[in-house]
């Protein structure tokens, strides 16, 4: 990944102060050496948190349920984020009017549902083609009756379409 990496970390305890925590994976030297923007999910117990330089991203911790795309973290990372989006970026969602690449589907390549729509939608008529062009079901195999079964609605939903009457 340019610019830096995506981990999933697995403990038993948890750390007293999350920023201070944050600032040592992310390898700054002070917490306070970087605009903070974070938010507390007291219900789920999530927490996520985004150090800026300037307005350019530098690390983001999401602790807890939801999972962040690689694509997500590549387009996020090192960019300029504004004061306004910043809290678009602790909800999981790109900045901008572009629609991100939707609930993960294939995880050995972190493909998401709209990304495999999209494809879908451009010509990818099986599973194999699909695989051929972004990957998604080429590793474990796992995905690959999601992606035949999103093949499918396309079909039905195109079908239905070419039988519904027209209207003048």
């Amino acid at each position: 990944m340019a610019g830096g990496y995506r981990i999933e970390l697995a403990w038993d305890q948890v750390p007293d102060d999350w920023q201070t925590y944050a600032s040592a994976l992310f390898g700054l030297a002070n917490a306070n050496s970087r605009d903070w923007v974070g938010y507390h999910d007291r219900t789920r117990g999530g927490r996520r948190l985004a150090a800026f330089d300037g307005e350019r991203l530098t690390g983001v911790l999401f602790v807890g349920a939801g999972a962040l795309t690689k694509a997500f973290v590549e387009s996020a990372l090192g960019a300029a984020h504004s004061p306004e989006a910043r809290y678009r970026l602790l909800a999981g969602r790109a900045s901008g009017v572009q629609e991100g690449p939707g609930p993960l589907v294939c995880s050995c390549f972190c493909v998401g549902a709209n990304t495999i729509a999209k494809a879908i939608a451009s010509g990818c008529a099986s599973v194999e083609f699909v695989g051929e062009t972004l990957k998604a079901g080429t590793n474990c195999g796992s995905c690959r009756s999601e992606i035949r079964m999103m093949l499918e609605e396309q079909i039905h939903e195109q079908s239905s379409q070419q039988r519904a009457p027209q209207t003048v």
